[in-house]
């Protein structure tokens, strides 16, 4: 089970007023899309079919399971971690086999929990009457005929803020023989922007979906912080990107994600970019197998040298309390943790950071930051779009009516959350990455990784790591230079 963090409300302010009375009604329409959503709270369950994780000791599945195999389930096997899935259209089919694998390797099971489909709720609409308030608040600097770069001079404070204002850029900007793995929703293969650093088709492992294109557009938001080269630039504009899709249409499962993390890890990506995440029951026990499913696929690619980074969620939450967590869900006496960014170990998880370099508002926060980057936010109370970033987007989905009016080409959007300032520290990990491979140095770990970044961190707030920004924001030209040394 995970929901998309995908903060991702597309700036509605500043419309022309002949636009007024169409914003309600264009959010109202298109607000199952995630770049047009704010999302808060717990994602709705939408079950489609019945299914149980089961999660067996030693990382290992019984060689017999085969013999159990009957018409009416399908088993899904994840053998690198020992994991099993199990579907069914009928709950009692679903329990009778459960009972069955109980009787025969009840010693060799570890926990059973369940693989939960999850939608991202449309709460957006419920901020566009403060937008409507603030039209006239909105600077009109617009950008006509984009050339090269021209959108990220005009808008690209995040990546440059990372960047040094670009100075890494004279440094180091990547290479195709580093590889940035991104969980998402997929990626627009045509994006001018991102097609030359395309490297591979990825995969999907959404069923039924045979390519891993973006059908939502958040996997291609993220992929433009990380990677973007033409009227953007990301952090590491000459980085390889290779999508596995994870989820369509809003919807995605924990387990799409872990079979995504073992095939990527044996990919022989360098880094694994996860902008989504869940909040599971520390309590109960039926949570205790999608917990386990993560930790034990994050050991396994950092084990074999892959660096995952992961975003904190966006509900202004500190993940350092469980039971403030769940009570912010209405789940008292229960205590929930975010993962895989929060409780996962191997996991760099990142909070996100605003044009001040204060914590954007709905950022979630705690002891589990180890960076932070720039995520922005949505300013209601002057309207400004340089609260926000601007990103790529899919140039055949539906475009946003604020390209309209700032003279925007298709395929780029207005956003913010944790969604994007965790690219932004993938795409710094994969450039480190990349100059440390030019000196025929030994390959980087996870915990060199985090020393790097942490003895280069611009340290914000209290002095050293603290909950709300870790070890500091991320500054990849004196990474880069500790490198060096």
């Amino acid at each position: 089970m995970f929901k998309l963090y995908s903060e991702c409300g597309v700036l509605m302010g500043s419309l022309l007023k002949k636009f007024c009375l169409n914003l309600l009604v264009t959010c109202l329409i298109i607000s199952a899309s995630p770049f047009f959503l704010i999302e808060k709270g717990e994602a709705k369950e939408n079950r489609e079919a019945y299914n149980k994780l089961v999660i067996f000791k030693d990382s290992k599945i019984p060689s017999e399971i085969e013999l159990h195999e009957e018409s009416d389930i399908k088993m899904t096997r994840i053998p690198e971690i020992g994991a099993l899935k199990i579907e069914s259209n009928h709950k009692s089919n679903l329990d009778q086999f459960i009972l069955k694998l109980k009787r025969y390797h009840n010693a060799e099971i570890a926990t059973i929990g369940e693989d939960v489909k999850v939608s991202i709720p449309s709460e957006f609409t419920q901020f566009v009457p403060k937008y409507k308030d603030k039209m006239s608040h909105i600077p009109t600097n617009t950008v006509s005929e984009p050339k090269e770069n021209s959108l990220h001079h005009s808008w690209g404070w995040d990546i440059k803020k990372v960047t040094a204002g670009g100075a890494s850029y004279q440094i180091e900007t990547g290479n195709h023989q580093v590889k940035i793995a991104i969980l998402d929703s997929g990626i627009d293969f045509d994006h001018p922007d991102l097609k030359n650093n395309i490297i591979s088709q990825g995969r999907s492992f959404v069923p039924g979906v045979e390519t891993a294109k973006d059908d939502m557009g958040h996997g291609t938001m993220v992929a433009g912080m990380i990677a973007a080269n033409g009227k953007l630039l990301g952090v590491g504009p000459n980085l390889g990107l290779v999508p596995y899709k994870v989820m369509s249409q809003g919807d995605g499962e924990s387990s799409w994600v872990v079979q995504a993390i073992i095939q990527a890890t044996k990919d022989d990506v360098d880094v694994i970019n996860l902008s989504l995440g869940t909040y599971k029951s520390l309590i109960k026990q039926e949570d205790q197998a999608v917990l386990e499913l993560y930790k034990r696929a994050a050991r396994f690619a950092s084990n074999k040298g892959v660096i995952l980074v992961a975003s904190s969620g966006n509900d202004a939450l500190d993940l350092s309390n469980p039971s403030e967590v769940a009570n912010k869900f209405g789940k008292e006496g229960d205590q929930l943790v975010h993962a895989p960014g929060g409780d996962i170990p191997h996991v760099i998880t990142v909070s996100s950071t605003s044009i001040h370099n204060l914590l954007s508002k709905e950022s979630n926060y705690g002891q589990q930051i180890l960076f932070t980057a720039p995520g922005g936010e949505f300013d209601f109370s002057s309207g400004d779009t340089k609260a926000l970033c601007l990103t790529t987007y899919p140039t055949y989905l539906q475009q946003s009516p604020i390209n309209e009016y700032f003279n925007l080409p298709a395929g780029y959007v207005f956003t913010a959350g944790t969604s994007l300032s965790a690219p932004k520290v993938s795409g710094a990990i994969g450039v480190l990455i990349a100059h440390q491979k030019k000196t025929k140095k030994s390959p980087l770990t996870t915990d060199n990784m985090i020393k790097i970044l942490q003895n280069s961190a611009e340290d914000l707030g209290e002095k050293g790591k603290d909950l709300f920004y870790g070890f500091g924001l991320v500054n990849l030209h004196q990474a880069l230079k500790v490198l060096d040394k």
